[in-house]
């Protein structure tokens, strides 16, 4: 997806936390986009984001970005 950076904006974003997480821990991350469309000439993408402490699912994160016509 080729994404105009100087025109997006953040529409939404959600969490769902599985185990606590403190300053220290070390975290990968995995994102995935879940959808792409285009409504009234407007981009929305939809993000997933899954955050793992070693083997663990620690965080997962749900984004909607907005490409602005």
């Amino acid at each position: 997806v080729g994404l105009d950076w100087w025109r997006l904006v953040h529409g939404d974003q959600n969490f769902e936390i599985f185990i606590p997480v403190k300053a220290g821990d070390q975290l990968t991350c995995a994102a995935t986009i879940e959808s792409y469309r285009v409504a009234a000439g407007n981009e929305i993408v939809s993000v997933r984001s899954d955050l793992h402490k070693g083997s663990e699912l620690a965080i997962s994160a749900w984004s909607t970005l907005v490409v602005r016509a």
